[in-house]
């Protein structure tokens, strides 16, 4: 039966098998006229700006003030587009123009296409669902650097088709998954600058005894000591080999952003303070919220005496400067005498430690929640693509 596995109620019937090049009106490529980065004129997409299923613009380049392109190398709402050269791997990315305001002109590396009783909302999804990507990659032409994919070739790309109002349904749902992800983005994006903003304001700066943002209630300068006074470092234990494998109960952290492997025992302790050792993200302060075993390159910090996530907090917002202290060539490393004369500027108040603290860690809370629900979309978008297309 040529039906998905998912489908919404009230439709039913077999959709309806085709070609690219059956479906296809016209198509053409856009302009010649060159772009920089430096210039002030009309936003120019190029190859790397489509990805799959949405434009980025991340890296936009824009035309001289002084050219207008011609008409018809100017995207318009509910057009598809795809790039007809990349890499071997990225080349025939397409993506629907979904921007209703402002004006962006296209090169001559991409290509526009018109397409007969094809809505191009539902097309921008079913042209970026697995089978299809899969053909197209099959019939890119060139080297692993530089690829290209021809009208011809694309011509013979099978799909298949429901009727209209099935795919303008389709259409907006996915439409609806996508406006989830990218509101999710920009609260994660937004609640990070605020994290950001409030480490470098709220802990006192180079020759500061105070901060420049404080709650109410709370005054007087700041403590300063030494990480020795404050905690005892203890470096981690290396673990054998043997001992390592992708699933375990305990996660092994061995310096760096994430687990290096997991293991069925652990040496430490949860809500324990890192900080990486060596490596290229030596000085990575991160907190453990679970018991896990402390590898080799790793430093932990044990019977801190202060609010333990106010110093998280606070090693945090130093972290550039802990990085700093690295030593070596190749791989690096921070030796633990200069983590222990490291200086942390503290309130004597605990109510104050523990205020600060607390902001920081619902901060740190709702960006995993966000995170958590982003993955989440990502997982269920995937799934519909999977299921809910031929």
């Amino acid at each position: 039966m040529n039906e998905p596995k998912i489908r919404f109620k009230g439709f039913q019937g077999e959709w309806e098998e085709t070609t690219f090049g059956n479906r296809l009106l016209s198509i053409q490529t856009g302009t010649n006229l060159l772009g920089s980065t430096d210039n002030k004129g009309i936003p120019l997409l190029k190859m790397g700006n489509i990805q799959r299923g949405y434009f980025s613009f991340d890296k936009l380049e824009r035309l001289d003030e002084s050219v207008t392109p011609a008409v018809n190398c100017i995207a318009k709402y509910g057009d598809f587009y795809y790039n007809t050269r990349n890499t071997l791997e990225l080349v025939g990315k397409g993506a629907t123009w979904m921007q209703k305001k402002g004006i962006f002109a296209f090169n001559s590396n991409i290509a526009r296409c018109s397409l007969d009783g094809v809505n191009t909302i539902f097309f921008n999804y079913l042209y970026n669902t697995r089978n299809v990507i899969k053909q197209v990659q099959a019939r890119a032409k060139g080297t692993t650097s530089v690829a290209a994919v021809y009208q011809r070739d694309l011509d013979s790309i099978e799909f298949s088709l429901p009727s209209v109002d099935e795919q303008k349904a389709l259409g907006s749902f996915f439409q609806h998954l996508d406006s989830l992800i990218q509101s999710t983005t920009k609260k994660i994006e937004s609640l990070k600058q605020v994290k950001a903003a409030s480490l470098q304001s709220m802990f006192p700066q180079e020759g500061e005894t105070t901060p420049r943002v404080r709650f109410k209630g709370f005054e007087g300068e700041w403590e300063t000591d030494s990480i020795e006074n404050i905690a005892i470092i203890i470096k981690g234990e290396q673990i054998n080999k043997s001992e390592l494998s992708n699933y375990g109960t305990y996660y092994v952290l061995n310096g760096g952003v994430s687990p290096s492997g997991y293991t069925e025992k652990f040496n430490t302790k949860s809500n324990t303070i890192s900080i990486s050792e060596g490596g290229n993200s030596c000085g990575y302060v991160s907190y453990n919220n679970q018991d896990f075993w402390s590898g080799g390159h790793n430093y932990t910090l044990q019977n801190v005496r202060i609010n333990n996530n106010f110093l998280f907090a606070y090693l945090k917002s130093k972290e550039y400067e802990i990085m700093s202290k690295r030593v070596g060539s190749g791989l690096p490393n921070i030796q633990k005498k200069s983590l222990q004369v490291f200086l942390v500027h503290f309130p004597l108040d605990g109510n104050e430690q523990r205020a600060i603290a607390s902001f920081f860690t619902n901060l740190d809370r709702q960006i995993t929640l966000q995170t958590q629900r982003l993955e989440k979309l990502k997982q269920i978008k995937a799934a519909c693509l999977d299921n809910m297309f031929v």
